[in-house]
């Protein structure tokens, strides 16, 4: 991918993620309750939650974008932590896989025995064993990324502070301003971002060196 194309993408993922968390209804703790919901607002369920899917893997191709920059500025630990933030935003797409099972669910007869069941799914151990990874990689390899970033002069100081803010923001706003809070900031972050990357010159693929070489 062109750096041009990652920073379309690291703009465009986190107004995916915003749209989406605006269209997706409130979704109660209750699992018989939670898919009674499910089933009257089933459009913007499915909705939100594809959006969620685009959002995601634009910002797993922007990473790698980013980490191929990182590179070419010799960061070494810095394409590492794009890596790893990379790998984050991927296992989030199992979240939303696991989130939209509930779906064929909510249609089920049984409404208190499938709503047994939603819950179990969210507070068994294959669920935790994809959530704690995720917010690590994506937590901690988004941050150090940032950072890498700013000190590779690929991003200004204020859009660093911003992203990290937005991480941040997804653990301490109050719910359900929690999601709202984080795509909102990362929009602003990563904007800032991807519009100083638009605006730096594209570097030479290294097979394209030599022959710039011998035409100089």
């Amino acid at each position: 991918m062109s750096h041009r194309a990652g920073a379309i993408a690291l703009i465009a993922a986190p107004i995916f993620g915003l749209a989406a968390t605006l269209t997706l209804p409130e979704l109660p703790a209750d699992g018989a309750a939670r898919l009674g919901v499910i089933e009257a607002e089933s459009t913007r369920f499915l909705v939100a939650n594809l959006l969620l899917l685009v959002s995601f893997t634009l910002f797993v191709l922007a990473v790698l974008a980013l980490r191929r920059r990182l590179a070419e500025r010799g960061s070494r630990w810095g394409a590492a932590a794009a890596l790893a933030a990379a790998v984050g935003w991927v296992m989030h797409n199992a979240i939303v896989g696991m989130v939209m099972s509930q779906l064929p669910m909510a249609q089920a007869e049984d409404r208190a025995g499938a709503g047994a069941l939603s819950e179990a799914l969210f507070e068994g151990v294959g669920f935790t064993a994809v959530l704690l990874p995720m917010l690590v990689l994506t937590e901690i390899g988004t941050i150090l990324l940032v950072i890498a970033l700013w000190r590779a002069g690929l991003a200004p100081l204020w859009a660093s502070i911003v992203v990290i803010l937005g991480l941040v923001s997804e653990f301490v706003a109050p719910t359900p301003f929690d999601g709202i809070a984080l795509y909102a900031l990362l929009t602003v972050g990563f904007g800032g971002i991807a519009l100083r990357l638009l605006a730096m010159p594209q570097v030479p693929a290294p097979d394209a060196l030599p022959s710039e070489a011998a035409n100089a």
